[in-house]
């Protein structure tokens, strides 16, 4: 027994040392298996590319809240309350997240297969392969094993999700907004739409507001005989037909680009000298892990059968 209590809670280094020794063929050979899987796996993971853009808030004076808040004095006189003006950029950046965006501003726009199937991107083609098991590309039918074989759009909307990521600086107010795709000319062209389509969005709910407001304020005027109420509303009135016209002229509603997106040469991962590394080392705490698993499992046999 004070055998067994030396071997197995008082080894010492150089008894660690000569155990490994004894199996340094074992240990070699478990790690060379090792790092040649690890390549082996790094090599078939496909080049992912991300394409960002920066942005800034357009500050246009002319939108609607802007607008209603340089003429709250007025409102107030005309007996209307208005709404307060609001941070855009907050709300754009929180729509671009939403399944409601995806589902409306996003996912008509795109093919379905180049968010969900896509397998690898041919740098010297210039072409996309699909993953078999998913997408018939000669077809163009989805061969899916699970029903419906083609995703849903809340499906999609998780690889979305997987895909974009869009923050604010809170120092400078800046927006980043990226998209990481197999294809470096598809992260491009998806994070232009969601720039175009947010954009386009909020300026169209912006213009339909404004629209109402130019109606009810038009129908408060007939109904109002008080001189002042009338040249209050009238300059209401003015300045939402001036908001329509500026917003109607400019693309930038929400975003103006500081840093357009570009396809990008370089990927952002796989790190595949990483994954090697990685791979090696914990090849070798396996091995060394089955070494003295070894040791003591043929010194306990050994003691039990003494």
């Amino acid at each position: 027994m004070d055998k067994l209590n030396i071997d197995t809670e008082d080894l010492s280094l150089i008894e660690l040392i000569n155990i490994f020794l004894k199996r340094k063929y074992l240990i070699i050979f478990i790690v060379f298996i090792s790092a040649i899987l690890s390549v082996f796996y790094s090599l078939s993971l496909p080049n992912i590319y991300t394409s960002r853009a920066i942005l800034v808030e357009a500050n246009q004076k002319n939108t609607l809240s802007s607008g209603l808040g340089r003429m709250s004095s007025l409102a107030s006189v005309a007996g209307i309350n208005l709404p307060a003006e609001s941070s855009k950029t907050k709300e754009a950046i929180e729509r671009i997240k939403t399944y409601e965006f995806f589902n409306k501003h996003f996912l008509p726009y795109i093919e379905l297969e180049n968010l969900m199937a896509v397998e690898r991107w041919n740098e010297e083609s210039n072409t996309i392969s699909y993953n078999k098991k998913l997408f018939n590309q000669a077809e163009k039918v989805w061969v899916r094993k699970i029903k419906p074989a083609i995703p849903s759009s809340q499906e999609a909307y998780k690889k979305y999700k997987e895909i974009i990521a869009i923050s604010e600086d809170s120092i400078t107010g800046f927006v980043s907004l990226s998209i990481q795709h197999q294809s470096p000319n598809i992260a491009k062209e998806w994070t232009e739409l969601i720039i175009q389509k947010i954009n386009s969005s909020m300026r169209m709910e912006n213009d339909n507001l404004a629209k109402k407001s130019i109606d009810f304020l038009t129908n408060q005027v007939k109904n109002t005989s008080l001189k002042e109420t009338r040249d209050a509303i009238t300059s209401l009135i003015e300045s939402q037909m001036q908001n329509l016209m500026i917003t109607a002229a400019s693309e930038s509603y929400v975003f103006r680009v500081l840093e357009s997106p570009i396809a990008p040469e370089k990927k952002t991962s796989p790190s595949r000298a990483l994954i090697c590394i990685l791979g090696t080392i914990l090849g070798g705490i396996f091995a060394l892990a089955i070494v003295l698993l070894i040791h003591f499992k043929n010194f306990f046999f050994n003691d039990s059968e003494n």
